[in-house]
């Protein structure tokens, strides 16, 4: 009943950005005109939305998770997130109108402020959701979900640009998806995947695995600076200058790039420990002090029979190692207990 409940509930978000970011083009105000150009500028936008997706679901694919968490995570960043940040940023601005309206700082660096601040936070959102659904827990598929969201967020925030940029013509509105298509080769899903990353390295490192802590504070940092750095107007010539774009793109480009490597890595080391976790001839199994009460006293002792870990061990989680009765036989073992302890908080 619950997960009905939380399902009920994302689908009842995503149908309420369904109509908020599809009202202004069925109400039927717009003129026959001003459907040609949003027709024209959304088949320049699939140029790159479509072939985005398709590698999207080709390395779902790949990486074996289902096609459906992907559909759910892309569609939720693109409708949930979408709306959620545009009230957000409403609200935002209402509030510091009435605090410092004549405030040149905040008239300048409002929205470079407000975007990141709400946007990365409301991104992960669906992901949250998703992982909930279906119980998705591999680094890997979990970077691939951050991706997933942040690309529907960035397609759906395009389009609501090609309706903001309408009424100025034809000219204004291709050109500004030309250059929202240029800059959509390392945009939000870049954003969105650097943050979840982080996040997912801080949470494991609170959770024994503190080696993961300095790295996962550098990505979780990494997937607002991008966004700030773009957003303020920090260069008084960066329209003549295209060099400061292209720093901020190659960083984030080589970011992307070296947050994939850590997740492939701490993937293959997740599954090497689970690997030596279910092979049967290397497991113990567990007696209690009642058993053994007269040998050991409050200890637990490891005895070198084989058996099967995920049936003998269900709770293996909660057991206290420092009660266990060290033996130098099982020592592969002990080590494989603790790895798999801090996999399984």
């Amino acid at each position: 009943m619950k997960r009905k409940s939380i399902l009920f509930l994302f689908l009842f978000l995503l149908a309420i950005g369904l109509a908020y970011e599809t009202q202004s083009i069925t109400a039927g105000w717009m003129t026959g005109s001003q459907y040609g150009i949003i027709g024209v500028s959304v088949l320049l936008l699939l140029v790159y939305a479509i072939p985005a997706v398709w590698a999207l679901f080709h390395f779902a694919k790949k990486w074996k998770l289902s096609w459906i968490p992907v559909l759910f995570s892309l569609l939720g960043g693109g409708f949930i997130a979408g709306w959620l940040s545009s009230f957000a940023n409403t609200y935002f601005h209402e509030m510091i109108q009435a605090v410092a309206p004549n405030s040149d700082f905040w008239n300048q660096y409002e929205s470079a402020i407000a975007g990141p601040l709400f946007e990365e936070p409301f991104k992960l959102i669906p992901i949250f959701f998703v992982l909930y659904l279906f119980n998705v827990r591999r680094i890997k598929s979990i970077f691939l979900l951050a991706i997933a969201s942040g690309l529907g967020f960035q397609i759906v925030e395009d389009f609501a640009y090609i309706r903001q940029d309408m009424p100025e013509g034809f000219s204004y509105a291709v050109s500004g998806i030309l250059g929202r298509i240029m800059n959509g080769v390392v945009s939000h899903w870049v954003y969105t995947a650097l943050f979840m990353v982080g996040l997912y390295l801080i949470l494991q490192a609170t959770k024994g695995r503190k080696e993961l802590m300095l790295t996962g504070w550098f990505y979780f940092i990494s997937g607002f600076w991008p966004s700030l750095c773009r957003q303020f107007t920090i260069w008084p010539n960066r329209d003549r200058t295209p060099s400061c774009y292209s720093i901020l793109d190659s960083s984030r480009t080589l970011l992307i790039y070296q947050a994939d490597l850590t997740v492939q890595s701490l993937d293959q080391r997740n599954l090497i420990y689970k690997n030596r976790m279910f092979q049967t001839y290397d497991f113990f199994k567990l007696f209690t002090k009642t058993e053994l009460a007269e040998e050991l006293g409050d200890e637990l002792v490891w005895c070198s029979i084989p058996c099967d870990f995920s049936k003998d061990f269900p709770s293996a989680g909660q057991i206290d190692l420092k009660k266990v009765h060290w033996h130098a036989h099982s020592q592969a073992f002990v080590d494989s207990l603790q790895a798999f302890q801090q996999l399984s908080r």
